[in-house]
């Protein structure tokens, strides 16, 4: 006797907008999804119901779609209903058109997403006294190298990517564990976004509209990461983390906020200038690393002062 395994069926919600993006047409999905009544969306923008985050993503795929092609884009973004939740959904964009000419965008919405999502945001929780712990144990002659490796067993392997930057080139040397260099994710490298941080020095952060709007603009979307650049030891990094989107952010939030004290933790107890080994030493050197502890030991005391406020 064979057994047919169980086949699961969900019904999507579909809508239909104009091309100044306001609802024309709503299913009984669509009512359940937003918790307004049919009659109270006609005319509304479908770009309220989406979080503010995402809406450059969502512009973006209605303004690429203005051309004579039946394409189909799809997206991860999050929907706000009326009482102000946020639900993920998958979102799936297409044209129709009349007599070859586009009259209307049609919108699935499928809100049955991947149920681990927020479970994977926070399954790895970054220990912050293990991670200080590590590099207050490592030599000042392999700080860098231990330091990154620090970072990258402490954001998680499966989440942290860490360049090198160089005059002309972004470098890997950090990538996800017993995984080939082109497997690490699915979504293709964001490399105009990498090039831009490690220009500007500026942070790339998802959850900043701005930096969705830049991202959205130099590459079409905006990568759900967190980019930002570390100076360590004379050189030039890039940390890349990988961040799953949740129905609460504030465990997304959560997640950033360690990200960045982690990479300011590692920047200020670095060790300033080159090392020598003891046995060519002089004195003045002597002092002059004394005087080196003395001002690390002083900002290290100092962030963990900070760190402490944060948490209360």
């Amino acid at each position: 006797m064979t057994i047919e395994p169980e086949v699961q069926i969900r019904r999507c919600a579909v809508c239909r907008i104009n091309l100044k993006g306001r609802f024309v047409y709503v299913d009984d999905g669509v009512e359940k999804l937003t918790g307004f009544t049919r009659e109270e969306l006609f005319g509304k923008s479908f770009l309220d119901f989406v979080d503010e985050p995402d809406r450059p993503v969502v512009l973006q795929m209605l303004q690429q779609r203005n051309h004579f092609e039946a394409n189909f884009d799809i997206t991860r973004l999050q929907m706000v209903n009326r009482a102000q939740q946020h639900i993920p959904a998958n979102l799936v964009v297409s044209l129709n058109f009349i007599a070859g000419n586009p009259v209307n965008y049609q919108i699935i919405i499928d809100t049955d997403t991947d149920a681990t999502t927020s479970q994977r945001v926070s399954a790895h929780r970054p220990d912050h006294a293990q991670f200080l712990d590590r590099l207050l144990a490592t030599d000042s002659t392999s700080y860098a190298a231990d330091a990154l490796d620090a970072l990258y067993s402490y954001f998680g392997d499966e989440h942290c990517l860490i360049y090198q930057v160089s005059s002309d080139k972004v470098d890997p040397i950090y990538w996800k564990s017993a995984a080939p260099k082109k497997g690490i994710r699915k979504s293709p490298e964001p490399k105009s976004l990498l090039q831009w941080v490690a220009i500007s020095g500026e942070e790339y952060c998802y959850l900043d509209p701005d930096c969705a709007r830049r991202a959205v603009e130099r590459g079409g979307t905006a990568p759900t990461e967190l980019i930002s650049r570390l100076q360590l030891c004379g050189e030039s990094y890039l940390v890349r983390v990988l961040l799953e989107d949740a129905t609460d952010r504030s465990e997304v939030r959560a997640v950033i906020a360690a990200v960045k004290r982690a990479i300011q933790l590692t920047e200020r107890i670095a060790p300033q200038g080159a090392y020598t080994p003891a046995a060519e030493r002089t004195s003045g050197s002597l002092l002059d690393d004394l005087r080196a502890s003395l001002a690390a030991a002083l900002r290290l005391t100092n962030l963990l002062g900070e760190t402490r406020s944060n948490v209360k």
